[in-house]
């Protein structure tokens, strides 16, 4: 958290090897929640139980004094008050002046679009958390102390949690109306503090006061966003990729497959919206997926969604430093001029809007004058699908390989111009089987027709997350491709016999197999998991043994009457 806010030294620490791979995406709120939640919680726990201690433990008369300068510091009102004064402090300091900063640039950052909803979605809402906070912390204030309203202290909590749910849960409403809800809100805040203080049928009424409110003003209210469904209802174009090519990859652009979404729905979309890339596709991605090489910002590095829009930098006016501008570009050069690259990944069905094409416009070498369109359109209703015919098989073998030093390298030969990927495979370890040929024996990397002399076939039978089979026949011995990223971890049996998992085209995997049919099968089984898994065994192990050993030792104390 402390490295995401800039602070130093943890902005240093973070560029250190292990620690530079921590970064707490924006959607990932609740890990970041549960774990601070949980951290306060044991500390509390912690200083509760040695300030007990402290107290109890002080008997000699001659430090009464300290005893009660003690008593007057740790008292359940102070640590409450100090608590929740530290809460509402950090939450304005890290949370409410940014969000008034970006409320007060929304202009400047947002389209014409989204600026309206700025201040009512982000500043109204963390005003009204805000006020949540205060309100709960002045419940604890007043009653913490109090067993009898320890009932009533949950209830409340209960009551200000809800509310503040019902607020985040969107509805839909224009920018115009998102303010308007400041009016059952603040009916049901003090609804909630009424009925901690026991004026329960007044709180009732007000509870009622607010149902109706939000059912008003939710009927009446002008509509600025379309109404929620189900973002994970296949369309029927997806219905129609499963039935024709199950597993088969695919590039959604132009929005109308998000990766995240592509994944929900089982398909096997090229793209990805996030920063846990193995670095070899990252940059795979970056040098050979872009029809145009861009000095990009975070943002448009990390996601590499098919939308048209991307961040590129451009050097500041006035000072040092960059400014990025966001510029927007067909996503069809993509495809025009990096169909190599995006075939050795197997992409199969390239999907666009229905008003579309690859064929049409500034796209006509895509045309071929005698044969037509290269791309057959095989769907074209909500959207139109391509199916690209140079796409190579999720899993392949080669019988020809030419050595590379670094992947790196290996990706720049095997997307050079005249670098046959059907029949050839650059890889960076020497081969048992297949030795590399020598740049003099492909002469200027020509390795067109090579290794075609030979008939393989490899067939995935079952696939998943951390487990891949493969039925492979070669009529001599070759180099298995299977066209996922190569990734530490993965470990590969040919026929029940363990073999050496091999990074191929500098980006996915491979293995050696022999004449004949072959049983390869890929799992996931990472050391870092065996041994998170065993610390994790060890911990709970030694947390329970802890506990024990304190039960016990309390036990003791009881039955001796000591302190």
């Amino acid at each position: 958290v402390l490295k995401n806010l800039g602070v130093e030294p943890f902005v240093s620490i973070g560029r250190l090897p292990l620690f530079d791979r921590v970064w707490s995406l924006r959607w990932a709120g609740p890990v970041l929640i549960f774990s601070v939640s949980m951290a306060a919680a044991f500390s509390f726990e912690v200083l509760s139980s040695v300030l007990a201690k402290m107290v109890t433990n002080v008997t000699d008369g001659s430090v009464a004094k300290r005893v009660r300068y003690l008593r007057s510091y740790t008292r359940p009102g102070t640590v409450l008050f100090s608590i929740c004064a530290l809460l509402v402090l950090s939450y304005t300091v890290l949370v409410l002046f940014p969000a008034i900063e970006l409320a007060t640039g929304a202009e400047q950052i947002f389209n014409a679009r989204m600026a309206p909803f700025v201040t009512p979605s982000v500043l109204y809402s963390t005003l009204f958390t805000l006020c949540v906070i205060i309100t709960g912390a002045l419940l604890f204030i007043l009653k913490g102390r109090d067993a009898k309203a320890r009932y009533s202290l949950v209830a409340g909590v209960a009551a200000l949690t809800v509310l503040e749910l019902w607020w985040a849960v969107p509805r839909g409403w224009g920018a115009q109306w998102l303010g308007v809800k400041w009016i059952p809100a603040a009916v049901g805040l003090v609804a909630v503090v009424l009925f901690f203080i026991r004026y329960f049928k007044t709180a009732a009424a007000l509870t009622l006061l607010f149902t109706a409110l939000f059912l008003y003003l939710d009927s009446a209210s002008v509509r600025g966003l379309p109404e929620r469904q189900d973002p994970f209802q296949p369309a029927p174009y997806v219905e129609f990729i499963k039935e024709r090519a199950p597993g088969a990859r695919t590039l959604g652009t132009y929005g109308t497959l998000f990766p995240n979404s592509a994944s929900a729905l089982k398909l096997y979309d090229v793209h990805y919206v996030n920063s846990l890339v193995a670095s070899e596709y990252h940059d795979f991605r970056y040098a050979y997926l872009h029809a145009e090489l861009f000095k990009e910002g975070p943002n448009s590095e990390l996601w590499f969604s098919g939308r048209p829009e991307r961040s590129v930098e451009r050097e500041a006016a006035l000072g040092p430093g960059a400014i990025y501008n966001k510029i927007s570009r067909p996503v069809e050069n993509d495809i025009a001029y990096r169909l190599k690259s995006y075939s050795l990944l197997g992409v199969k069905y390239i999907v666009l809007p229905a008003d579309k094409s690859l064929t049409k416009g500034g796209f006509s070498r895509f045309v071929n004058r005698d044969k037509g369109p290269l791309f057959r359109v095989v769907y074209d209703k909500e959207v139109r699908i391509y199916e690209n015919p140079y796409a190579l098989n999720r899993a392949y073998v080669v019988h020809s390989t030419v050595k590379a030093e670094s992947y790196e390298e290996a990706q720049r030969k095997a997307n050079s111009k005249d670098f046959d990927i059907r029949s050839t495979a650059v890889v960076e370890t020497e081969l048992n089987f297949l030795p590399p040929l020598s740049e003099a024996a492909l002469g200027i990397e020509q390795t067109k027709g090579m290794g075609q002399t030979s008939r393989a076939t490899a067939t995935i039978t079952e696939y998943g997350m951390n487990f891949v089979r493969i039925e492979a026949e070669s009529e001599e011995p070759g180099l298995l491709v299977l066209t996922d990223t190569y990734y530490p971890g993965w470990r590969v049996s040919v026929n029940g016999t363990d073999a050496k998992v091999k990074r191929v085209n500098g980006l996915v995997r491979g293995v050696e197999i022999g004449t004949g049919n072959s049983t390869v099968i890929f799992r996931y089984c990472p050391l870092s998991f065996s041994l998170g898994l065993l610390l994790f065994a060890l911990s709970a192990l030694l947390c329970v043994l802890l506990y024990m050993a304190a039960h016990r030792r309390e036990k003791r104390t009881e039955e001796s009457g000591n302190p």
